[in-house]
């Protein structure tokens, strides 16, 4: 079950995205469909081909790692944690570099 962990913003508008850590339920029954609204696109991708190479297959695998993969993308779109708990975390987990 996913745990919200917190929110990320992005700097230039100051968005919230909510970012959640655990079994990721809407992953398992969505798949590539859940990353495309969350402007995922390589993961979208790569979870649509594994699909279908896997007759359905990849769908249980993927929402193990679909928030952490969320994260990931946010980072690389330039969105930052105010948070310290939440920053704590992510360092934690090798998603971001100590200050």
């Amino acid at each position: 079950m996913s745990q919200p962990l917190g929110e990320m913003h992005h700097p230039a508008s100051k968005l919230p995205a909510k970012v959640f850590v655990g079994f990721n339920w809407p992953c398992l029954w969505f798949g590539p469909f859940w990353y495309a609204s969350k402007t995922v696109w390589k993961w979208a991708a790569i979870s649509l081909v594994l699909t279908i190479v896997t007759y359905g297959l990849a769908l249980f695998v993927f929402p193990f790692f679909a928030n952490k993969q969320y994260i990931q993308s946010l980072i690389e779109k330039g969105y930052t944690v105010e948070n310290q708990l939440t920053r704590d975390y992510l360092v934690k987990e090798g998603l971001l570099a100590k200050d």
